[in-house]
């Protein structure tokens, strides 16, 4: 029974330090978090001991910054991170040697020096000789003389301080800690016959650190940070989710307010929130609606590369009939109820029927999309728009010099005219040039055209062009 009562001291210590605690947490992508703990202790005077319980099992403790805001000639000469936590193996581990009583269900009770207490059994010096009870049986309770020393409820950090005046103190500590990620998610409601959608942002943030934060004050960084990893660590997770900002109209106070940090973006909420081990957390980013956006049709073939099989297949006689992909195109700008970073995320969207009931549609990923900048999600695969590719001649004009002929076959099934944007991929390592194209083309990059006409209701259009390639000369 002493150990019990021990062991409720213990819980009660625990829950005043809790009490009087300051938490801030700054979560970044990357599998970890930085954690800022204030509290107020009674320190030893001069030179003593100091235990920092509740800290993060998962912690680095090589990454923590001590401060004591209220006495500066506090110095700390040693640290230990203690995560030698209380269990029942343990417990009994720890009293070899020393008095226990064990009592069975069946009203027995056995009273002796503890030898041994393996998986199976338990091993007594009792008065009457050594006595080897079964665990298998049911045990009702087994007492402890004492609570063995060395155990802690907690991870803590134990520290050898100097300097200290013996009176209350509020001391800082910032730390790193793994065992902490937040990712962006989109909920998109189309609206076709308007043009607009609504679109819903969450937060997600995941705590496997070991340890519970609560009436937390909440950060979130987006931007890729730096981080030295381990030799045996050889994948890095370094790209950050960049959240979102909230549209001042949109948004339900109190919630996360963007402001510049270094090369980042930091995210604050503007209240405290519980963070427990083990659990995810979804918090709400924004609500905004009647966000404009426009539908295309999206032809574009898988790049292959141009020496492989699939290619030559993909060039040679007609071609097979390809669904072209539906985009929902969308301008992340002010004057469309945007203008805000969106961060990497996946996306789930939504459209209503004539009777208002929501249907699922498609789901995409999106990569970190900065402001003022277009934003394209793939809703699926069009039923009524096919398109296909073929190259119709090739000519090899010298050593260095070839030229070839392409055609595109865009057909419209619907009774209503579609956008269609056709991107082709060129060949890589060659100086290219289009000659006699049928409509006027864009360059993408540095081997990527694009295409875009519109198609009227129940119609075809062919695009074909001539691209003329000659090799680098070194």
């Amino acid at each position: 029974m002493k150990s019990t009562i021990s062991i409720l001291v213990i819980l009660m210590s625990c829950a005043e330090i809790r009490a009087n605690r300051e938490l801030a947490l700054t979560v970044y992508n990357q599998d970890f978090a930085v954690i800022k703990d204030t509290r107020n202790f009674q320190v030893p005077k001069e030179t003593g001991q100091l235990t920092f319980t509740d800290v993060a099992a998962r912690i680095d403790p090589t990454s923590v910054q001590i401060t004591n805001l209220t006495n500066p000639k506090f110095t700390v000469a040693e640290q230990n991170f203690e995560n030698n936590l209380v269990s029942s193996e343990k417990l009994l581990g720890k009293m070899i040697d020393q008095p226990v009583t064990v009592l069975l269900d069946d009203g027995k009770t056995f009273t002796g020096q503890l030898l041994s207490a393996e998986n199976s059994t338990i091993t007594l010096q009792t008065n009457e000789g050594v006595k080897v009870i079964e665990r298998n049986k049911n045990f009702d309770q087994i007492l402890l003389s004492k609570l063995p020393q060395g155990l802690l409820l907690r991870p803590a950090l134990v520290w050898k301080v100097k300097n200290s005046t013996g009176e209350n103190e509020k001391i800082e500590i910032a730390y790193q800690t793994a065992g902490f990620n937040w990712s962006a998610d989109y909920n998109v409601l189309l609206r076709p016959e308007k043009q607009t959608l609504d679109m819903n942002g969450w937060v997600t943030v995941n705590n496997t650190c070991g340890s519970g934060f609560p009436d937390a004050h909440l950060k979130l960084v987006a931007g890729e940070v730096h981080k030295v990893q381990p030799p045996q660590i050889q994948e890095e997770r370094m790209m950050m989710r960049k959240s979102m900002v909230m549209a001042e109209a949109a948004a339900p106070p109190p919630g996360f307010q963007e402001r510049a940090f270094a090369e980042y973006h930091l995210y604050d909420l503007g209240r405290k929130t519980t963070l427990e081990n083990n659990e995810t957390k979804q918090i709400e980013l924004f609500d905004i609606r009647d966000i404009n956006y426009a539908t295309e049709f999206l032809f574009a073939q898988p790049d292959f590369g141009y020496y492989s099989e699939e290619y030559s297949q993909s060039q040679t006689g007609e071609g097979n009939l390809t669904p072209l992909k539906i985009v929902a195109t969308i301008e992340n700008k002010k004057e469309n109820q945007l203008g805000i970073p969106l961060p990497a995320g996946n996306v789930r969207m939504y459209q209503e029927d004539r009777e208002k009931v929501d249907h699922f549609i498609g789901q995409d990923h999106i990569d970190h999309t900065p402001k003022d900048e277009k934003l394209r999600l793939t809703v699926g695969q069009a039923f009524d728009v096919v398109g296909s590719k073929k190259m119709v001649a090739t000519n090899r004009i010298s050593d260095t010099v070839s030229t070839q002929d392409i055609l595109i076959r865009i057909r419209n099934h619907k009774d209503s005219p579609v956008p269609v944007v056709v991107l082709e991929k060129l060949m890589e390592q060659m100086n290219w040039k289009i000659e006699q194209p049928s409509d006027k083309f864009r360059k993408v990059d540095y081997r990527t055209i694009e295409f875009k006409v519109t198609l009227p209701a129940n119609s075809e259009k062919n695009i074909h062009y001539r691209v003329r390639y000659e090799m680098y000369r070194w």
